[in-house]
């Protein structure tokens, strides 16, 4: 996997590539997500624009993201997820407890 990271109005914006997610992939993204919590930073956007599926090692890796940036009081916002993603969100429920938005700068306005 891939993730590219950028930042912008104090927010961390990580393009995330996988379909699906690997073990590896998401080992990289728990990495990724400390050293950001750790340099103060508590709101995360994943851009799930190039991820086509998520399986249980992608959901594990979302909840762990959640988690870190909760202890924080931070947040993780979804963008760009496409119907598959979105249909396995619904059924995890977990549409629930991540919100997800249409573009970058939706997430960033919220």
């Amino acid at each position: 996997m891939n993730i590219k990271q950028r930042f912008e109005q104090s927010t961390a914006i990580l393009n995330v590539y996988g379909n699906p997610l690997s073990e590896t992939d998401i080992i990289s993204l728990k990495k990724i997500i400390m050293s950001i919590v750790n340099s103060g930073i508590d709101q995360v956007i994943l851009d799930f624009s190039e991820v086509k599926h998520i399986n249980s090692i992608g959901i594990g890796g979302l909840l762990h993201a959640r988690k870190a940036l909760e202890k924080v009081n931070g947040e993780v916002k979804l963008v760009r997820v496409n119907n598959n993603v979105r249909n396995i969100l619904k059924r995890t429920a977990l549409e629930r407890i991540f919100r997800t938005y249409p573009t970058i700068e939706h997430a960033l306005q919220s």
